[in-house]
């Protein structure tokens, strides 16, 4: 499937802001890198300042510190913008941290500098460099593509969008907007679904393509049951897009299984009274480490949560003020008594 351009053009936003958070943390990374290694002569020796750059930010790598990395080699392209294994190095970690925008590869002057380096050049690196491009290249359509002075493969179809805006026309704004809502059915909300064959839905949408809405429109948004099944960086992905959607002031709400409560849980002697584990399919569970890979793989799991990675992944999304919440209440009457699952028990609302 294709990427149309007004998809693009969400997709690229929720981009610019992640970029742009990676950026403000940047300058406080750069002087942590130059105290541990504060020597005055590799200051003033550019050539051997990336050197050691280019250790730690390997060094970094390695140890699974994926954004240190990357913004370690933005310094690196500062000092030296022609160095083009760290240009290579830097389009690869800005694809891992969904981060990569095409038209990095028009800044840089990647094709440039690769033709006149060409023997310089980590054959395997640009190899993987190579065909992770190529798979975002894929999905773009010809407009996103033109404007990027590509020469594109194919046309996209934007049926889908167009027919969202228009569905959209039939609920007043500011929107409240129901995310997965599966078989529950807010009145007065805009339902949303993937599955077309449920009848509780207002319009279908796969999330994976961002949110069909306009920036700043809505007022509030909930999901249940919803963020624990997607990757985490499409995770972070969808609650940008929700930022984006919500108005100053507007309420996102996020409703999840607790993996405090399974911390917990887990050490206890009573491990096994558990609401979920009442259910005839799930008392198969014989042993703390069976309920726990239950837990982490079964239902189409991806990511769970408990407060703190929920905290760290909706403040890098953009939100600041949080809340966490008890099942079904809140200071707001229409997030009251949203919760439909007992084992919601991680609930947070988040204000834009």
């Amino acid at each position: 499937m294709t990427i149309s351009q007004e998809e693009y053009i969400i997709w690229r936003q929720s981009v610019e802001r992640r970029r742009k958070n990676f950026n403000e943390v940047a300058e406080g990374t750069w002087a942590t890198t130059m105290a541990i290694n504060p020597s005055s002569d590799v200051s003033k020796n550019p050539e051997q300042l990336v050197k050691l750059l280019d250790e730690q930010a390997q060094q970094q790598l390695t140890l699974g510190n994926t954004q240190i990395s990357w913004i370690i080699r933005q310094h690196i392209r500062n000092i030296s913008p022609t160095f083009i294994n760290n240009l290579l190095q830097l389009i690869q970690l800005s694809i891992t941290l969904n981060i990569f925008t095409p038209d990095l590869l028009k800044d840089w002057q990647v094709v440039e500098l690769l033709c006149q380096n060409l023997t310089q050049v980590d054959p395997a690196l640009l190899a993987q460099v190579f065909a992770s491009t190529t798979d975002i290249f894929l999905k773009l359509d010809q407009e996103s593509l033109q404007a990027l002075n590509y020469v594109p493969s194919e046309q996209s179809d934007t049926e889908s969008y167009q027919k969202a805006k228009k569905l959209l026309d039939k609920f007043a704004s500011p929107y409240k907007v129901h995310i997965g809502c599966v078989k529950v059915k807010f009145d007065g909300w805009i339902n949303i679904d993937k599955d077309e064959k449920l009848d509780t839905v207002d319009f279908v949408w796969n999330i994976l393509n961002g949110l069909p809405f306009e920036n700043d429109c809505c007022q509030f948004i909930y999901h249940e049951h919803l963020l624990q099944h997607l990757p985490v960086d499409k995770g972070v992905m969808f609650l940008e897009e929700c930022y984006r959607i919500l108005e100053s002031g507007g309420v996102l709400r996020v409703a999840m299984p607790s993996l405090d409560l399974l911390y917990n849980t887990v050490t206890s002697l009573n491990w096994q009274n558990q609401d979920w584990l009442k259910s005839p399919e799930y008392q198969l569970s014989k042993t703390r480490a069976e309920m726990l890979n239950v837990a982490f793989r079964w239902w189409g799991h991806e990511w769970l949560y408990d407060r703190e990675e929920l905290e760290r992944r909706l403040k890098e999304a953009g939100f600041t003020h949080l809340e966490f919440v008890e099942w079904g209440c809140s200071q707001i009457e229409e997030l009251r008594n949203r919760e439909t699952r007992k084992d919601s028990l991680l609930i947070c609302e988040a204000r834009k």
